[in-house]
């Protein structure tokens, strides 16, 4: 009901430090006392984290998803598949496959709640790719007559060539070169993903 009331109850009964951090369950207007004493008590609402690891393809993903929530990896291919989960990155071609997610999930730690079901996580991991990328100037990449997602392509072309950042730039010229003559890329990244290892 009042935020300097709440500090003040903190404060008096001295748990400033004792405060745990988590998903609470709380009414609005609840007595001061009564969110230190449940603050103080631990989260009631459950949560697992899970780590998804920079260039993955999207099958390792939901493998990963799969393991980490607890929820059948049949149920993540369904939100991919049935529309459920949506991006503004790319279009998605409604006869897609799970390829079509490529780039498309943001690799990062993710905290969800036990309620969480796969849409809801993909929908968040997707959503996190669009924030990303609305955050990063695309004009010198549109310029050159590329898509936001073709850049983000080429970017993990790049970074599955170099083993030091020092040889990114070099990579990159050699791609955009190789593009802008109308070239094959034939790059071990390429031919790789097209077998499907590594």
């Amino acid at each position: 009901a009042s935020a300097a009331e709440f500090e003040a109850t903190v404060r008096v009964e001295g748990l400033d430090n004792s405060l745990r951090a988590g998903s609470y369950d709380l009414e609005t207007g609840m007595d001061s006392s009564e969110v230190v004493a449940i603050l103080s008590a631990g989260p009631t609402i459950e949560v697992f984290d899970i780590t998804i690891r920079e260039g993955l393809r999207v099958t390792e993903i939901l493998d990963v998803l799969a393991e980490g929530s607890g929820i059948d990896r049949v149920a993540f291919e369904s939100a991919l598949l049935s529309g459920a989960v949506t991006t503004t990155v790319t279009e998605i071609d409604p006869e897609l496959n799970l390829a079509a997610w490529e780039g498309l999930l943001f690799p990062d730690t993710y905290r969800f709640s036990e309620q969480a079901d796969a849409s809801d996580i993909l929908n968040r991991m997707a959503s996190t790719m669009e924030q990303r990328m609305d955050s990063i100037d695309w004009g010198p990449l549109e310029a050159f007559g590329l898509t936001r997602y073709e850049g983000v392509i080429l970017a993990s072309l790049i970074e599955s060539e170099v083993r030091v950042a020092a040889e990114r730039p070099i990579v990159s010229s050699v791609l955009y070169n190789r593009l802008e003559d109308g070239q094959r890329l034939e790059i071990d990244a390429t031919v790789l993903y097209g077998l499907g290892t590594r």
